[in-house]
Order: C-alpha cells, then sequence, then structure tokens
C-alpha cells in the first residue's frame, strides 16, 4: 500500500514539475515580441543602399541579408514580403506588405518620402501601430544621399507595384526557417551602425490623413487576429521603441544628431546637392538600374 502510495506521489510530483517547466517557457519566450522580426532600423539602411524599388524588393527577400525573419502565416518559413509604391499629396508612399496567402497581405511598415520647405529629401519609415505601436517613426540620417533618390520626382518615374504574390516569386527567393531573436539580432546589427543614423519622431512630417491612408493598404492579419495588437502583447508600453529601451536592445547610434555636427537637418551632403523642386524635365533620363528578372512558380513553400 505505502509502495503505491509512493508511486502515486512521484507521478504526481513529474507532472507538476513538467508543467511549471512548462510555464516557464511559455513566460520566457512571451519576451520576443513579433515587431522584433523586421527591424526597420535595418530596413532604412536597406532603403539607403538601393538603386531603385525593385533593387530594394530583392534586397529585403534576399536570403543572405536576414532582413526578414517574419512568419505570420505559421508555415514555419520567412515570408515574402512585397514592396508596393503609390503617392498621396505629393508623398511618395513605399509599403512593405507581407504576402500570407492567396490574395492575403499585411501591412508592416510604410516609407515616406517628400520633400521639406527646402527641397531637400525627407525619408521617414513608419511601423504599422498593429505590430511596432503608434508612432513608430524613424528618420534615418545618411552619410551620403542615396542613389534612390534619383527615381522619384521624376518625369519619366514608373511606379513600383510588385508583380509577385503568394507562389509565384522571384528566382533568388528560397523560403528559409526563421531564425531565433538572439540570431537574427545579430544578423541585422551590422545594418544598425553607422554611416546612418537615426531619429524617433513622435508624429508624422508628413501630414496627409489617417494611418497609411492609400489605396493598396492591407490588415488581412490583422482582422484575424484583432486581439494580438501591440497593446495587447505589451501592456505598459507605448510602441516598440520604449520596449525596445526597457529590454536595453536599443541601437546606440541614435541620438547623435543633437551633437554640433549633426544639427544640420535631414541629409548632411544633401546641401551640397539640393533636390530639384522645380518641374523642368533633365536633359537626360537616367538609365534604371534593374535585376535580371527570372520569376520562378513555386508549387509548393
Amino acid at each position: 500500500m505505502k509502495k503505491r502510495i509512493l508511486s502515486l506521489f512521484i507521478v504526481i510530483l513529474v507532472t507538476l514539475t513538467g508543467c511549471y517547466t512548462q510555464n516557464l517557457v511559455t513566460v520566457r519566450s512571451a519576451n520576443d515580441d513579433i515587431s522584433e522580426n523586421l527591424d526597420l532600423e535595418a530596413v532604412a539602411a536597406l532603403f539607403g543602399e538601393s538603386t531603385n524599388l525593385e533593387d530594394f524588393e530583392a534586397r529585403i527577400n534576399d536570403p543572405q541579408n536576414h532582413i526578414s525573419n517574419l512568419d505570420l502565416n505559421g508555415d514555419g518559413y520567412v515570408d515574402y514580403i512585397r514592396v508596393v509604391e503609390s503617392m498621396e499629396n505629393g508623398v511618395y508612399l513605399i509599403t512593405l506588405q507581407d504576402v500570407l496567402g492567396h490574395d492575403q497581405y499585411q501591412d508592416i511598415a510604410t516609407i515616406d518620402v517628400g520633400r521639406n520647405t527646402e527641397g531637400y529629401v525627407l525619408v521617414e519609415i513608419v511601423g504599422d501601430p498593429y505590430f511596432y505601436g503608434p508612432n513608430y517613426i524613424i528618420q534615418p540620417i545618411y552619410n551620403t544621399r542615396p542613389v534612390i533618390y534619383s527615381i522619384f520626382w521624376n518625369p519619366y518615374h514608373r511606379f513600383w507595384v510588385s508583380p509577385y504574390y503568394w507562389n509565384y516569386y522571384p528566382h533568388y527567393f528560397q523560403p528559409w526557417r526563421p531564425y531565433t531573436i538572439v540570431n537574427y539580432r545579430s544578423y541585422i546589427s551590422r545594418y544598425r551602425m553607422a554611416p546612418q543614423y537615426y531619429r524617433y519622431m513622435h508624429a508624422r512630417t508628413y501630414n496627409y490623413g489617417d494611418r497609411f491612408n492609400n489605396k493598396i493598404f492591407r490588415n488581412d492579419y490583422e482582422k484575424m487576429h484583432p486581439n494580438r495588437g501591440f497593446e495587447h502583447r505589451n501592456q505598459g508600453y507605448q510602441n516598440a521603441r520604449e520596449l525596445y529601451q526597457k529590454r536595453n536592445n536599443f541601437n546606440n547610434n541614435v541620438g547623435r544628431q543633437n551633437t554640433p555636427e549633426h544639427r544640420e537637418a535631414p541629409n548632411r551632403d544633401v546641401k551640397q546637392q539640393p533636390v530639384r523642386v522645380n518641374k523642368e524635365a533633365p536633359k537626360y533620363r537616367e538609365a534604371p538600374v534593374t535585376r535580371e528578372k527570372s520569376p520562378v512558380y513555386n508549387k509548393e513553400r
């Protein structure tokens, strides 16, 4: 009888220990927020390195760059992110959309490209509030004027709308398994350092209406999971910036614009190369830089 009681006690103890361990794992994994799977500082750096929006989309989805770690549809592979361009009141909106499934997309962030009153280009990366919380706005300050600026406000400019969709991707995109957050941070750390700096804004510079007020806005993931927004996932934090600061996971290459050499606005070398503010057509047409396009239809991911 005593042996039976002892055996029963051991079984109960093992069960309780397993449940307790499982709870510990759950709490630990909850420390990694979904917003950490696409670092917008890294996106800003990549935007400054791109020659055009087609090149920008290719760089985001290149497995060698590890820029995205998002798997929103839960199929075990990193999702393809398409880039769609539109315009609102003279401001170019470059929207990053996660491809969830057939005719299912989710906005992740928007890049606002406009000109200030002096005619200088000003770029802001705005995270979707569902993922990053309200007013998560990054203003990159590039050491040199990005080549990609030359494609905007050009009479020959053609808007880029990604031709890719669910199960139809470019040849270079081979879906990969998501990395752990620790490994992902290690991969993208090189994009978060000099030669660019970052300002965090409290509001968008370009006021053209409500968030992502454009024709291609999609929020299919948000509709499927209305209770997984940033405010539900991280109570007590305003947005991702505050969350990262509290976790000591914030870029030290921020705020340096307050030093004397960075008090000039948006992009330090732009004053030597101001953007044309009149509508006079240039005397030549810039040759577009394109990547070889060999789209492949993937029957299975």
